[in-house]
C-alpha cells in the first residue's frame, strides 16, 4: 500500500477542517460569549446551546464535497481515494440534511398545532363576537421545501458519484482476462 496518497488526502482533510473550525469560531459568538439559539413560538420559548462542532461539521462536509467533486471531475473519477472521500462526504451531507429537514418539519408541526389550539387572550367569550379564523402558512414551510430540494440534489449527486466511481474502479488483473 502506498502511504503518500493517503497522507496527502489526510493533510487536505485536516486543512479543510482547520479552516472551517476557524471560520465557525470567528463568525459565531463562541469566542465572545455563550452561543445559543433562542426560538420563541407563541407561548413557548426554546433555547438550544451550540457547541463548536455543531457549527463546524456541516460546513466542513460541504467544503469536502465541493473540493473533492472538483478533483473527481478533473481526474475523471479515476483516483480511488478521491472517489471514496467524495462518496462518503456526500453521504454524510445527506444525513445532515435529513436531520435539518426533520427539524424543519417538527417546527412546522409545532406551529400548526399551536395556531389551531393556542389560547387567545382575552377569551373569545369576553369579546362578544367570534373573530374570523385565518389559516396561515407556517413561516418555516418554504424553508423545509428548500431543504427537501437540496436533499434531492445531494441524493442525485451521491448516486452519480457512486456509479462513476464503480465504473472506474480498478478491476483485478484476473478479472480482465477473457476466458
Amino acid at each position: 500500500m502506498k502511504w503518500k496518497p493517503v497522507i496527502t488526502e489526510l493533510i487536505i482533510l485536516l486543512g479543510i477542517f482547520i479552516l472551517t473550525t476557524a471560520l465557525s469560531l470567528l463568525f459565531s459568538s463562541t469566542l465572545f460569549g455563550n452561543a445559543a439559539l433562542d426560538i420563541n413560538l407563541h407561548d413557548t420559548y426554546f433555547v438550544n446551546k451550540f457547541s463548536w462542532w455543531i457549527l463546524t461539521f456541516p460546513p466542513f462536509f460541504v467544503l469536502v464535497v465541493l473540493f473533492y467533486l472538483i478533483r473527481a471531475i478533473a481526474g475523471r473519477f479515476k483516483t480511488r481515494a478521491v472517489n471514496i472521500i467524495l462518496v462518503a462526504g456526500v453521504f454524510v451531507n445527506v444525513l445532515i440534511l435529513l436531520m435539518v429537514y426533520q427539524f424543519a418539519l417538527s417546527i412546522d408541526r409545532i406551529i400548526s398545532s399551536a395556531s389551531g389550539g393556542s389560547t387567545i387572550y382575552p377569551p373569545l367569550s369576553a369579546l362578544g363576537h367570534t373573530p374570523k379564523q385565518v389559516n396561515q402558512t407556517p413561516p418555516s414551510e418554504p424553508f423545509s421545501h428548500i431543504i427537501f430540494i437540496i436533499l434531492i440534489i445531494f441524493l442525485i449527486l451521491l448516486v452519480i458519484s457512486a456509479v462513476l466511481t464503480g465504473k472506474n474502479w480498478n478491476a483485478n488483473k484476473h478479472e480482465l482476462q477473457k476466458a
